[in-house]
């Protein structure tokens, strides 16, 4: 693994962890202030960090008891000088005495480097359909 994939890898771990902490700073800190995010969700779209703040303050604030973890999985990295685009499986678990939930999809993230290192600049996730009923498959 390169000395960028590390530093890649390292940024992927905070997002876990941040997540985890439901630290919505800390998460935000993460991005680029010019971030573009293309999401399989309702909105679709949030650009720039002011958009992105509110998805993610709605997000982890209203979580209640439930503790959300993060895996990545098949995770690739291609690098070309300051940027590199990461592809990969991510899976979120709810969790809580009561909730169990979970879902897979699929995300592609765009990092920008900088004087504060790797950022996110981009992120897609998208989800596969299942052709006879066009619904998304939450794997």
């Amino acid at each position: 693994m390169s000395e960028t994939e590390h530093a890649i890898r390292l940024v992927l771990d905070q997002y876990k962890q941040r997540v985890y902490a439901k630290d919505v700073n800390g998460v935000l800190a993460l991005y680029t202030q010019d971030v573009r995010i293309f999401d399989a969700w309702a909105h679709q779209q949030h650009d720039g960090k002011a958009a992105l703040t509110a998805m993610i303050t709605q997000w982890l604030t209203t979580l209640g008891d439930v503790v959300v973890t993060v895996e990545f999985d098949d995770v690739r990295t291609l690098v070309s000088g300051d940027l590199a685009v990461v592809h990969m499986f991510v899976q979120y678990r709810g969790d809580s005495a009561t909730t169990h939930n979970a879902m897979k999809d699929r995300q592609t993230w765009a990092f920008r480097h900088g004087a504060q290192g790797w950022k996110i600049a981009h992120a897609h996730s998208s989800l596969p359909m299942d052709p006879a009923t066009t619904q998304g498959i939450f794997g």
